[in-house]
């Protein structure tokens, strides 16, 4: 192969482009036009293999207009080349002489709005260099509506004008539309004479249109609802505004910048039944429904400048409102953007415009308004809450919380079901039950919780206690009871307080569901006063905890019991009732009462002091010791000398109110024994040996 002298030193594949100095394009008018480009190709042993030549064109030029035809006011292209985008003031544009406006520069495409003066003729672009180039002609054709927009009142009427070009003798036919779905968008006569509509039915904006039907092109005019004034809007500040009557419009701005993403909320008083947020040729960019607590979620503004919020009120009684408008910077899933009341479903109050899902971190920050956030309906679900403001659940509404619930605001159960929540709190009052259909499911207790008199709550799946109190009831009128459904432990560490009802109503912790156990944790007290710890059927309590009758005269029963914690009666009364196996650590002190029924075995010791009284009734056995000092032994039920067992007596009382089976052998009642009272009771099969000093008393107490 022939060896080319041309080639390159190194030894590949390659293309060299060489520019052609020489060879020039060359025009009187514009200068440099062109230069001619050498392509030349080589391959991997340097040889050339191929050669080719363009050229490259230099000079500015302008060529072509799209549209032709256009009608002033309208916006056309021109194309060309090697426009100078760094200098677009540079560049003019005339149309028969009427000079137009340059809006955009770009390396191919001039933009120019056409004047109102645009006659038809040819369309002159003047280049930086002072250049005039001709780029094409100008038919004036299509129809023009005057004005483009205007605001009015309602049942306002207005003249709009239309003019045709291109068409000799024209026509034009006037319609309306409402740009609300379903307003009623007012009436326009055949001469342009628009009557807007009544304010029951309609609402702004209405796009009027005239229509050319020889050329079968129409022109838009934009009506707007008028404002007498517009008050200032700050962000994140809440504006005080009142209705002072029905259908009455107010109107707000506040000036934004293009990109920016914005919240607006109105909080009533009176229901509003239009509010919006509009651009500033008047379409709304951003719409809310009717509502006395409404929001609009994250509007993108598209450019920078002065935005419209109108308010409109329906056919309610005049009263005080308030708007707010903010900018939303944080646009993460789960932000409560709306600074007053709302439910957990409306996807309008939330930042994304989406209701919460189950990988989204909740957060309900702290706004200058007291209000409440409703679970009310459907089933919601998210990875964790922190809230500054109450949340209330009612109806059947159902919040999963996978994580920890910050309730700082506090948590009202009025219904509904919280699932899952693991609630702490660094403030507020805790949770509150105030109905009687709300429910806690498998939740972790942080905080306090109080059920108050005359209310329910219910618990299921289980409730664990961080070192907090469960209050049951208040100084007020009425029952209050925790319903347990079905078999679940009350676990952790922490306390239940029956409060003592002057009138003597109920503080009720109920077994719920057939055959269901409720265990009560060994970190668990149960104590105070007017308590009952209810089961019935195969039902029961289990305790591992700390059962007591605190409060002086005052009783606390369970019924339906195993018992592997401590019972204790310091100063009150406690009842135990259907007690089942053995009936563990119990005391009795300090004036208290120990009432126990059922089929059970006093499996350790049994200290009753202090002024204090012990009951036993059912089928009971004494497998330990009874030591009884200066205080009152009522021996109930059906028991034998095995039975009774250990039992040791230093001065108070004795009597008997249920039957002694002495099995043919002997009651000895001496000095040591003391006297015994016979309360109602029998002593039988068996001999009562009074010889050695002690007595048998019957009384009828």
């Amino acid at each position: 192969m022939p060896f080319d002298d041309h080639r390159p030193s190194r030894r590949c594949g390659i293309i060299i482009r060489t520019v052609g100095l020489l060879s020039l394009l060359w025009s009187g008018a514009t200068g440099l036009v062109a230069q001619t480009v050498d392509d030349i190709g080589y391959d991997i042993d340097g040889n050339r293999v191929a050669t080719s030549s363009s050229i490259r064109f230099t000079s500015v030029g302008g060529f072509s207009v799209d549209p032709e035809r256009a009608v002033p006011g309208d916006r056309i292209n021109i194309y060309g080349r090697n426009f100078d985008t760094a200098n677009p003031g540079q560049f003019a544009v005339s149309f028969a002489g009427e000079v137009g406006s340059v809006v955009h520069v770009s390396e191919r495409v001039i933009t120019v709005d056409l004047p109102a003066t645009a006659v038809e003729g040819e369309i002159v672009l003047t280049l930086p260099s002072g250049t005039d180039v001709t780029v094409g002609s100008l038919t004036l054709q299509g129809v023009v509506i005057s004005p483009a927009a205007v605001d009015l009142d309602y049942a306002q009427p207005f003249a709009f004008a239309a003019q045709v070009f291109g068409v000799p003798s024209p026509t034009v036919v006037w319609t309306v539309e409402s740009l609300v779905a379903g307003a009623d968008p007012g009436s326009i006569s055949a001469s342009g004479l628009y009557t807007a509509p009544p304010v029951e039915t309609g609402a702004f904006p209405v796009l009027v249109r005239a229509t050319s039907p020889e050329l079968g092109q129409t022109a838009y005019a934009l009506v707007r609802g008028s404002c007498s004034a517009s008050t200032p809007l700050a962000f994140e500040a809440l504006t005080d505004a009142s209705f002072d009557a029905p259908f009455e419009r107010d109107c707000f701005e506040f000036t934004g910048a293009a990109g920016q993403v914005i919240s607006a909320s109105y909080i009533g008083g009176p229901i509003a039944r239009r509010f919006r947020i509009l651009d500033a040729e008047g379409f709304p960019i951003g719409e809310a429904n009717s509502g006395a607590s409404v929001a609009i979620p994250g509007v993108l503004l598209p450019e920078s400048g002065t935005y419209r919020v109108e308010v409109e009120a329906g056919d309610v009684e005049p009263g005080p409102y308030q708007v707010w408008v903010a900018v939303q910077s944080d646009l993460t899933p789960g932000r409560w953007i709306h600074p007053g009341p709302g439910s957990w479903h409306e996807a309008s109050k939330w930042s994304s415009g989406i209701v919460p899902g189950a990988a989204d971190d909740v957060v309900i920050p702290s706004y200058p308004t007291d209000f409440t956030v409703l679970v009310s309906s459907g089933t919601q679900l998210c990875a964790s809450v922190v809230a500054e403001h109450p949340i209330r659940f009612t109806g059947t509404g159902v919040l999963t919380v996978q994580g920890t619930l910050t309730a700082n605001a506090g948590v009202i159960m009025a219904g509904g079901t919280l699932s899952g929540a693991h609630i702490v709190a660094a403030s507020g009052p805790g949770v509150t039950a105030t109905a009687s259909a709300g429910r806690l499911h498998a939740v972790t207790l942080g905080v306090p919780l109080l059920v108050d008199s005359g209310q329910t709550l219910r618990i299921s799946g289980g409730l664990v206690i961080e070192g907090v109190t469960i209050t049951l009831g208040s100084s007020t009128a009425g029952h209050s009871t925790i319903q347990l459904e079905g078999t679940q432990t009350l676990s952790g560490s922490g306390e239940i307080a029956c409060v003592d009802s002057p009138i003597g109503y109920q503080r009720t912790l109920s077994v719920l569901g057939a055959a269901a156990t409720v265990t009560i944790g060994a970190g668990i007290l149960v104590h105070g006063a007017d308590g009952l710890l209810s089961s019935s059927g195969t039902q029961s309590f289990v305790n591992l905890g700390t059962i007591r009758a605190d409060v002086a005269g005052q009783k606390m029963r369970v019924d339906g019991l195993e018992n592997f914690g401590l019972l204790e009666a310091p100063s009150g009364y406690l009842e135990l009732d259907h007690v089942d196996g053995a009936l563990g650590s119990a005391t009795v002190t300090l004036g208290g009462t120990l009432d126990v029924d059922g089929a059970f075995t006093i499996d350790q010791s049994l200290v009753i002091r202090d002024a204090s009284t012990l009951t036993l009734r059912g089928n009971w056995t004494n497998d330990s010791a009874i030591a009884m000092t200066g205080s009152t032994v009522n021996l109930g039920g059906t028991f034998t000398t095995t039975a009774l067992g250990s039992f040791s007596r230093s001065g108070g009382t004795v009597n008997l109110i249920g039957t002694y089976d002495l099995g043919g052998g002997t009651l000895a009642l001496n000095a040591i024994t003391g006297d015994w009272r016979l309360a109602g009771g029998s002593l039988v099969n068996g001999t009562l040996d009074t010889s050695t000093g002690g007595t048998l008393i019957p009384t009828t107490s």
